[in-house]
């Protein structure tokens, strides 16, 4: 079996949180490092998640709301961000 170290169940904490999708702030100060930079350099990669889930609430706000039955417009902010409109 690996053997697990502090600094592997700190990562863990991180890369859980930002998956949760918790402000860097929160982090950074859960895992007590003095600056920004460090948490958001280090798990930029968990990034791409929240960026796709800010565009499909952005989308949510500006979507008109249609009637039941009737179906919505495309997900703009959702394909300007780079990412392909959901299909359901």
């Amino acid at each position: 079996m690996r053997r697990v170290h502090v600094h592997d169940l700190r990562h863990t904490c991180a890369s859980l949180l930002f998956a949760q999708e918790m402000d860097a702030r929160t982090i950074l100060e859960a895992l007590g490092h003095s600056t920004i930079t460090m948490p958001l350099d280090t798990y930029a990669h968990m990034m791409a998640t929240t960026r796709r889930a800010a565009a499909e609430r952005m989308d949510d706000a500006l979507t008109p709301k249609a009637p039941p039955g009737e179906p919505t417009g495309p997900l703009n902010c959702v394909h300007s961000a780079g990412f392909e409109p959901a299909t359901f």
